[in-house]
């Protein structure tokens, strides 16, 4: 009877123990579910300017507190979406990925609003030697040659500056690796319409040429530009100082720079000192010889 009694209480015991762990561990599960969020990421590598389909995406779960901005919980949101970059698998999607609803694919969907995508012509030279790529940064400097009051005058100077590369060519996505060289005959910026009018205006009296900024480098430098004639100007220098780190062609140590030397022109030209006056020619006389008997005498008459 007491065994009984005591396996009695032993079954009560495991019993209510299970029911005790079941339950918290539903806890512990609801508690979970509750700190998740649905997150729709990409399947596969989705280029730059690919319209979305469902077979491009998937949902997953992840903690709430590692959902990112404006990101996406329904896979059918997506369909029909324009991307604006090219996005890896397990990438979230989010609305900064994307081009506005109704945009068109390929490169109408990486121009923002007020905005426009200017194509330049170029060659190697002007292109930075082929090695531009989509989304570097670079100033545009025009050589604009006009008559000033009746001299020829060819003014260098930077019209445009931090705009963004949009294509090189017709390759609008960013190289993944190092940039290699490719020869194009085209480029196509991201500028507002006013900087449109000024490129435009630039590369119709002359070539455009293509500077590459830093990308981190978003300061925009102040210059006046320079005139062919403003290389000329001032006094001249005879010879060209070396910098003062050069060191001597031959020697460990390092030289200091010589001194240069200006050559002054005078305005008007300064007679030779310690000249002598010129000396008038003797005058011109007729002589006449007179006889008396054996004596004879010289009369002179002036011309």
């Amino acid at each position: 009877m007491k065994t009984n009694k005591l396996l009695v209480i032993v079954l009560a015991g495991a019993g209510l123990f299970g029911l005790l762990a079941m339950l918290s561990l539903r806890g512990a599960r609801n508690a979970e579910a509750e700190n998740l969020a649905d997150l729709v990421i990409a399947k596969v590598e989705i280029p730059l300017g690919t319209v979305l389909t469902a077979d491009h995406v998937e949902k997953v779960q992840i903690m709430k507190t590692a959902s990112p901005e404006l990101a996406f919980t329904k896979p059918e949101d997506l369909v029909g979406r324009v991307s604006i970059n090219a996005i890896g698998p397990r990438e979230p999607l989010t609305e900064y990925r994307l081009a506005p609803k109704g945009s068109l694919a390929g490169l109408a969907a990486k121009v923002p609003d007020g905005y426009r995508a200017l194509t330049v012509k170029v060659d190697d030279e002007a292109g930075v030697a082929g090695l531009l790529a989509p989304d570097m940064t670079v100033d545009v400097i025009s050589v604009i040659r006009f008559d000033q009051g009746g001299r020829d005058t060819t003014t260098a100077k930077v019209v445009l500056q931090n705009i963004k590369v949009l294509a090189t060519g017709q390759n609008m996505a960013s190289p993944k690796e190092q940039v290699t060289a490719e020869s194009v005959k085209s480029i196509t910026l991201l500028v507002t319409p006013a900087e449109a009018e000024k490129c435009v205006m630039a590369s119709h009296e002359t070539r455009l040429r293509l500077i590459v900024r830093n990308m981190g480098d978003t300061t925009s430098a102040s210059t006046s530009g320079i005139r062919n004639m403003d290389m000329l100007q001032g006094d001249q220098v005879q010879g060209i100082p070396k910098p003062e780190n050069q060191m001597m062609e031959g020697q460990g140590n390092y030289a200091p720079a010589p001194r240069p030397r200006r050559i002054r022109t005078a305005s008007n030209p300064v007679a030779e000192p310690n000249q002598a006056p010129p000396v008038a020619p003797a005058p011109r006389v007729d002589t006449i010889e007179v006889y008396h008997g054996s004596k004879r005498t010289e009369v002179v008459f002036p011309k």
